[in-house]
């Protein structure tokens, strides 16, 4: 029984995961934010926020109505600053051609001439530089209103050839009337196959641009001659040419609005903002308690 006791081995096995440990990992000591030799080229874009199609590179962001109401309104406003800044050229160019009728018989105050040159040139600057600032308003409306109005519709004809129509000189003198009046013809929800029938106000401003396009042409012709009665006449044909661009301007606000409404109708629903027009069942300044001098603000 001994001997047979004494040959018996015994072997002990670790369990499991009671094997050496391994060494503690020293942490380092906080260095700071971390740094980069250039610009990393992950992470967000350094934008304010704004929707995610508005991102450069991203889709192009579709048109809505308030996005068509908002640029109506802009295009609208610089209209009406170039009307009046056109009426300010035409009064200018009249008391020049007054100033010229009356030099005939009797001499004129040079201050009053210098007044006047300086009056000319002032306006004119600044009825040309509104109206390039009014044509980028309104080309900036017309894109997204032909795609608002088009929307649902088979479209053969892209923005290309709607700014080509307005942009290029001698067509646009016919292409705006085709691109205004496929316009007007969407905005009324007239079915896709029949013919566009422009409306009188439509005919009305066609009139008015084929006016301000030929007396323009005509002014600059006119420039070239150099006799004194050209240069009177040339004087008056200013003149005139200035109260067409009026008129131009004010008949394309009114389109502008016009179609504007008849694209995106405004609903009590339809804008984020709102006017508080009366207040029912509100007490009066007598109705409430005092407020004490020593609360807070």
């Amino acid at each position: 029984m001994t001997a047979g006791a004494n040959r018996v081995r015994w072997v002990a096995s670790p369990p499991p995961g009671a094997g050496p440990r391994r060494p503690a990992v020293r942490r380092r000591p906080y260095t700071g934010p971390p740094s980069y030799p250039a610009t990393p080229r992950w992470g967000f874009p350094q934008l304010a926020w704004r929707w995610p199609t508005s991102v450069p590179g991203t889709a192009h962001e579709p048109a809505t109505e308030e996005s068509v109401r908002v640029a109506g309104r802009l295009a609208t406003l610089m209209l009406l600053i170039t009307t009046v800044t056109a009426a300010l050229a035409t009064i200018a160019e009249l008391v020049r051609y007054i100033l010229l009728v009356v030099s005939l018989s009797a001499p004129v105050p040079e201050g009053l001439a210098a007044f006047s040159d300086t009056f000319v040139i002032s306006a004119g600057l600044v009825t040309v530089v509104f109206a390039i600032a009014s044509l980028y308003l309104v080309l900036r409306w017309l894109l997204p209103a032909r795609e608002l109005g088009e929307r649902g519709r088979v479209s053969a004809r892209g923005d290309g050839w709607a700014l080509a129509c307005v942009l290029i000189p001698g067509w646009n003198l016919i292409g705006a009337f085709y691109v205004l009046a496929e316009l007007e013809h969407v905005a009324c929800e007239r079915p896709p196959g029949s013919r566009p029938r422009p409306s009188t106000a439509t005919w009305i401003w066609w009139a008015a641009w084929l006016a301000s396009g030929v007396l323009f042409v005509l002014t600059l012709v006119w420039g070239l001659r150099d006799s004194v009665q050209a240069m009177a006449d040339g004087v008056l044909l200013h003149a005139v040419t200035d109260a067409v661009a009026l008129v131009l301007a004010y008949l394309t606000a009114r389109t502008v609005t016009r179609l504007t409404g008849l694209l995106a109708p405004l609903t009590d629903g339809s804008s984020p903002y709102r006017r508080i027009l009366a207040v029912h069942g509100a007490p009066t300044s007598l109705e409430r308690a005092p407020r004490p001098a020593t609360s807070p603000r």
